[in-house]
């Protein structure tokens, strides 16, 4: 619990632990002089780099006094995603490219940086003032799951099925046209259908799957929902499961799609969905996160990178989006995704044991902070197909490391 006041004759009395969070002297406290950021009321350019330091990880603003930089400003800067209001190059999928980040251009992208300096305060605070009481957060692992494509021949219309079978003649893939009649006839299961295997290793685990439900680009491999084999399988999920909308690739920024897929998945699983993780991560601040806030959802797990593994935005707890242009908080809670299979292995290039080496890092970063850890995997990665059957050594390792 804390207090705000703007009486200095009223902060002096005080006898806990107190900031003076302002350009004068004020004898007996922890002095921050405030950077202008958080007084505008619009969104202005600032000039911001990054310092390292042995004690504070890294430096963001710095200034003379008990804490050498402006601490307030700077987690104001990361947590609201202020650099992504400010003009900044895109990458193919219109997403603002995580190069450009303050945070992979200061080396501190695989630190919950705000968090760290969060324990930091309250250590000095304790130093200059004693021991204080503060109910910290408890260390949680969310093991969340793009349903991209549901199946890899169960479901399919029948023009995507025969483009399989074309592709797998033209190329001798007999092996392929084999497994595609065995399953079709029921004789084999799907090679996309790891959920038995999912449940058992994320066994005891807080699991949310997040469904693809529409969209027409070539990005958007869903079976279509007025399949059968599809709803089954989103009702069976459904009853074990927390499930959440995947909007497909244009939906970001497009509320009438957005809404009917939100409606489809609702009326098949029958219940409320509130719960959202943005297709390919593409989200534009502060519109599609406005949008889901007008449809209802209360939670985004989108506040992730696809090319590189992290925090980006600098933590590993839940918070609020705050719009920036409207100048105010939000009810849409925020989950930080930290790493992702797809960006591990093509993104980064990484070997299995070097993924697996990044992982540990990074669960042993969420965990000295007591933050949460969210993974994304998909069910189409775990299959037998292609080159990622030896990943699942990397899933199996993550779930007994988180």
């Amino acid at each position: 619990m804390f207090q705000l006041t703007t009486s200095a004759v009223k902060i002096e009395q005080y006898s806990g632990a107190k900031i003076n969070y302002s350009h004068n002297f004020i004898n007996g406290c922890l002095h921050l002089k405030p950077h202008s950021i958080l007084f505008d009321e619009t969104i202005e350019y600032y000039s911001v780099s990054a310092k390292h330091d042995n004690y504070w990880d890294t430096l963001i603003w710095e200034q003379n006094g008990d804490v050498p930089f402006e601490l307030f400003a700077a987690s104001f800067f990361l947590l609201s995603r202020y650099e992504e209001y400010l003009p900044h190059k895109v990458d193919e999928h219109g997403r603002f490219d995580a190069e450009q980040s303050l945070a992979m251009q200061y080396g501190f992208i695989e630190t919950p940086l705000v968090d760290k300096w969060a324990y930091k305060l309250k250590e000095i605070l304790e130093r200059q003032f004693g021991k204080i009481t503060a109910n910290a957060p408890s260390y949680r692992f969310i093991s969340t799951f793009d349903i991209d494509t549901a199946y890899l021949y169960k479901g399919l219309e029948n023009y995507r099925q025969l483009r399989k079978t074309i592709k797998s003649a033209t190329l001798l893939r007999f092996h392929k046209l084999a497994e595609q009649v065995k399953v079709l006839h029921q004789n084999q299961p799907d090679p996309y259908d790891t959920y038995e295997y999912i449940a058992a290793i994320a066994k005891g685990k807080q699991v949310k799957y997040f469904a693809l439900c529409g969209g027409n680009t070539e990005y958007d491999e869903g079976i279509p929902l007025e399949k059968a084999e599809m709803q089954q399988l989103l009702k069976l999920l459904s009853t074990q499961y927390d499930i959440g909308l995947h909007p497909s690739y244009d939906a970001f920024n497009a509320i009438e799609m957005l809404k009917e897929e939100k409606d489809k998945l609702e009326q098949i699983i029958g219940k409320k969905v509130i719960t959202n993780r943005q297709h390919f991560l593409r989200f534009k601040l502060p519109n599609s996160m406005n949008n889901l806030i007008q449809l209802g959802f209360t939670e985004d797990y989108s506040m992730g990178y696809g090319s590189t593994a992290g925090f980006r935005a600098s933590t590993c707890h839940p918070f609020y989006f705050f719009d920036l242009e409207l100048n105010k908080i939000t009810p849409l809670l925020l989950y930080s995704v930290c790493v992702m299979d797809v960006t591990l292995k093509m993104n980064m290039n990484l070997t299995v044991q070097a993924a697996i080496q990044k992982i540990e890092q990074l669960i042993q970063e969420v965990k000295q902070v007591n933050g949460t850890l969210v993974s994304i995997w998909h069910n189409s990665n775990l299959s037998h197909t292609d080159d990622w059957y030896a990943w699942r050594e990397v899933f199996e390792k993550l779930h007994k490391l988180a």
